[in-house]
């Protein structure tokens, strides 16, 4: 699960189950990224509008008007920071997910019914489902932050780790520091180390704690799978493979990943993107022709970002 940040043009593709509409992106070749809720996707232009498609059952596929930096995308409502700073939620909001704070930030990440932002002074705001502590937040300031299901990871600038919200997996026993990135799964939480080292905690039923050797640089986490490139651009995975999480694609230039419920993606250097997992039809693994700067990997579908600025869109 990733997390944003307030903004180079592009096109945008998707692809995968289509129940929702999720795979039919508007037109364009002016979106700069994508992100991808349960079974909707958004898109921010170049101008800073925003773009919806797929299920609209809680007006989540509804963009608000005006000019934005950042977008995130729940289960199923969305975020977005405004070009001054400002926070816009639209969507689901049973559990308080609209309800966001007052203030200026520059970076999002959404749980599945929470939020997690950081403001500019670095400090942590959250909203939304509290059923598990997720809004009961330590205090900051931060420079990293990432949302697992129900919980939130944040790194402070001396590499300490806190995490809050559910922690019946121990996904929020966070080890002593210090760590130089972090990422969260449903219900483990991963970090790596100023060594290169990952460490993992949380559930690990499917050993996606259960980390290999080497040195790494990314790092995330599926639903009970973890995902990682490793210095020389290689990846990594580990935890369950029923679906074929862990069969990777060969090479050693990735430069991006990010982990869905049963399928990952990940994006090479020269712009290809490879596609692996959830083999069940319609594929989100189809229709990957072409070449992209940003990809994000949603329920069960795909959607990708042209370097025209296009979208492409697969799977549901």
């Amino acid at each position: 699960m990733s997390s944003a940040s307030r903004s180079e043009r592009t096109a945008a593709a998707c692809w995968g189950k289509n129940t929702s509409g999720q795979c039919n992106p508007p037109l364009g070749s002016d979106f700069v990224s994508v992100r991808a809720g349960a079974s909707h996707a958004i898109a921010l232009r170049q101008d800073g509008t925003i773009a919806c498609w797929g299920s609209n059952g809680f007006g989540q596929g509804v963009p608000p008007p005006g000019q934005f930096g950042a977008i995130s995308a729940g289960s199923s409502f969305n975020a977005a920071i405004r070009v001054d700073g400002t926070l816009h939620c639209w969507g689901d909001k049973q559990f308080g997910q609209l309800a966001a704070p007052s203030g200026e930030f520059d970076r999002i990440a959404a749980g599945s019914f929470h939020m997690v932002a950081r403001r500019i002074d670095g400090t942590i705001v959250c909203w939304g489902d509290n059923s598990s502590g997720q809004r009961i937040i330590p205090n900051g300031p931060y420079v990293e932050i990432a949302a697992g299901w129900n919980f939130g990871l944040a790194r402070r600038a001396d590499g300490d780790v806190v995490a809050w919200g559910k922690n019946d997996e121990g996904q929020c026993d966070v080890p002593p520091r210090p760590f130089v990135a972090i990422g969260a799964g449903y219900s483990h939480s991963l970090g790596i180390r100023p060594d290169g080292s990952v460490q993992c905690w949380g559930d690990n039923a499917f050993g996606q704690c259960d980390p290999p050797p080497g040195t790494f640089v990314k790092v995330t986490g599926g639903d009970r799978y973890s995902l990682a490139i490793r210095d020389d651009g290689s990846l990594a995975c580990w935890g369950a493979a029923l679906f074929g999480q862990c069969e990777l694609p060969p090479g050693n230039e990735f430069v991006a990943i990010d982990a869905g419920e049963n399928h990952a993606v990940a994006l090479r250097s020269d712009g290809s993107i490879e596609c692996w997992g959830n083999p069940l039809p319609p594929s989100a693994c189809e229709g990957l022709d072409g070449t992209y700067i940003d990809v994000a990997a949603g329920g069960n579908h795909t959607v990708a970002l042209t370097t025209e600025g296009e979208i492409v869109c697969g799977g549901g």
